[in-house]
Formats: C-alpha cells, sequence, structure tokens
C-alpha cells in the first residue's frame, strides 16, 4: 500500500521505469500551470513534477480563486447556498464566451456524491442540453474526474463549520483531494462554506486553503553574476532585446539567460566559464524544455573568446 507521507505517488511509478527518458516523461507536468498544480507537486510528488507550463507567460498570474460562502451542508450532505454560489459564478463564467466561437470546456467537482448529485439536479432545472455540450460541462466526484480534465475547473468542497468531522476526513484523503484540485488547465475557482477557525491546522484541506491564500510566483529576479553573461547581455540590449531573466526556472532546470521576445522564449545555455553556469545541459535536458516551448541554444565561452563576431552572429540568427 502506498504511503503518501514517505513516498510519492510518483516514486511508485519511477521504480517501474526502466530508461532515463521514461522516467523524465512520467516527471513532465503539461496540464496546469504553478498555481495549479504546486500544491500537489509538493504535497504528493515530493517536488519532483517538472512544470512545462512555468515559462514567464504562464507563471506570471495566479490562476486559482477561492471564494467563501455563507453555506450551511445539512444531514443530507448537501450545502444548497454553496451549490447555488457554483451555479452563479457558472452563470458569469458562461456568459464571458457569449459571443465567441469556441469555449472552454467546463468541470464542477465535490469530493461528496450527495453534494455533486445536488449541482447536477440544478444544472438540469437551469441549462438545456444544447448549452450543457457547448461547454462540455461535467460535475462529478473526484473518483469520477480521475483521468479527466476541464480548462476551468468550479470546486466545491460543501463542509462548513458545523459539519461532522468525518466529513473533513474525506475532504483531506490524498487520494481525493490531489485528484479533485488537479483537474483544471486553465483556471480553478474553489467554494469553502468552513471558516479558518473551524479547520484542523494540521489538515489538508487547512494546507490547502493557506497555500491558495499565499501562493506567488517564487521567482526573484536575479543579476548579472559573471563575465561571460555580462558581455551576451551587452549584445542583446544594443540588439533590442531587452526582456531578458537569468537563472530563470523552467521545468526543474535554472536557465541562465532567458529571451523573451515576439511571445517566444529563447534560452542560451553558457558553457565554460567558471561559476555558477559553467556546465552545458544534457540532450535529455534540451529535449525537455523544446517540450515547453523553448528554443535552446548552447553557446560556449571558448568559442565566443576566439571567434566572437561569429558567435554574436549565430546568436542573432537564433533569436530571429
Amino acid at each position: 500500500m502506498l504511503n503518501y507521507r514517505d513516498q510519492s505517488i510518483l516514486d511508485l511509478y519511477i521504480t517501474k521505469a526502466a530508461e532515463n527518458e521514461q522516467i523524465t516523461f512520467l516527471r513532465e507536468h503539461f496540464r496546469s500551470t504553478p498555481s495549479l498544480i504546486e500544491f500537489s507537486n509538493q504535497q504528493f510528488y515530493d517536488g519532483q513534477l517538472e512544470v512545462m507550463k512555468s515559462t514567464p507567460k504562464h507563471a506570471s498570474n495566479k490562476q486559482i480563486e477561492m471564494i467563501q460562502v455563507n453555506g450551511i451542508r445539512d444531514a443530507k450532505g448537501i450545502n444548497d447556498i454553496e451549490a447555488k454560489t457554483v451555479i452563479q459564478k457558472l452563470d458569469e463564467v458562461m456568459d464571458n464566451y457569449r459571443d465567441q466561437p469556441k469555449v472552454p470546456s467546463i468541470g464542477i467537482i465535490s469530493p461528496f456524491s450527495s453534494q455533486a448529485d445536488h449541482i447536477n439536479r440544478l444544472l438540469r432545472e437551469k441549462y438545456d442540453l444544447k448549452k450543457i455540450k457547448r461547454f462540455n460541462i461535467v460535475c462529478g466526484t473526484p473518483y469520477q474526474f480521475q483521468g479527466s480534465e476541464r480548462e476551468i475547473i468550479l470546486l466545491s468542497f460543501s463542509v462548513s463549520n458545523d459539519t461532522h468531522h468525518s466529513a473533513f476526513i474525506h475532504a483531506s484523503k490524498p487520494e481525493v483531494l490531489n485528484v479533485a484540485i488537479t483537474r483544471a488547465k486553465s483556471y480553478q475557482y474553489v467554494f469553502r462554506s468552513v471558516t479558518d477557525n473551524h479547520l484542523k491546522k494540521d489538515s489538508l484541506l487547512a494546507q490547502y486553503f493557506t497555500f491558495i491564500d499565499s501562493f506567488t510566483n517564487t521567482y526573484e529576479e536575479n543579476t548579472i553574476s559573471d563575465q561571460f553573461q555580462a558581455e551576451v547581455m551587452k549584445v542583446l540590449t544594443e540588439n533590442g532585446y531587452n526582456e531578458v531573466k537569468f537563472g530563470y526556472p523552467v521545468a526543474g532546470s535554472l536557465l541562465d539567460i532567458l529571451v523573451i521576445h515576439k511571445n517566444n522564449n529563447y534560452f542560451i545555455d553558457l558553457i565554460g566559464y567558471p561559476g555558477e553556469f559553467k556546465d552545458a545541459y544534457s540532450i535529455e535536458r534540451y529535449k525537455t524544455l523544446g517540450r515547453t516551448g523553448i528554443k535552446c541554444f548552447p553557446l560556449h565561452y571558448s568559442f565566443w573568446k576566439r571567434k566572437k563576431e561569429q558567435a554574436v552572429q549565430r546568436l542573432l540568427k537564433f533569436l530571429k
């Protein structure tokens, strides 16, 4: 039996993988952006996931929103106020795409079948089949969403301050919470009726709510750290490349120089100059970065010093 505290889900699969490339693919996470996956990455995967949507375009925005509701979960396990708030938000989301030819898929999840069933009843009462099909709306429990995903997820936890402790235990089960909070590709709305003072601080549910409140992109702007970086940066600015980041984290790697230009990302791998960025990345790492959409350019310091003009020409050609 898998122990979520001592062994991550990913560990279990990695032990079965025979080749390094298999392990690389297992670690790569394409579905979500950092704000949507980082809690699970740390709690359930021991930080081993390489989040492929961690380029500046994806990482700059927080794509998760928590909505506090004054709902009460009744004896049948239904929180009607919270369910109706979910439907109200669903109305707003769909209205944003009223005149759009392409619309996002939408999922509604609750850890409890009673709440999911109640929301399904509200959906049938309010919307015709045509609208439900247009947005590919599905409502269910985490077990029903296993292996599925939607662009937008509305997550109704339904528990309230006077709810029996067994419901909180269920909502905090790793196999329930992990699936529930990792189905969204683009945005997630989290609905809660319980207040912080009625949650056990060490429970996964309490930790998840704290994560949502406190999440920020952890990248701190780095400055130029060596002469090689400084010389390359001088060439970049002289040629109009002004959006440049140093030591930027993407998919588990710190990129020596990341250039953002015309909605494209370019990685310059500085090789051979003594210091933090001396070593070259492996071919496997270049392939991983390529799958994020980043274009890679290895630049050797010896080539830069011996034939700088030629090196600059190749670099600028790469960036065009």
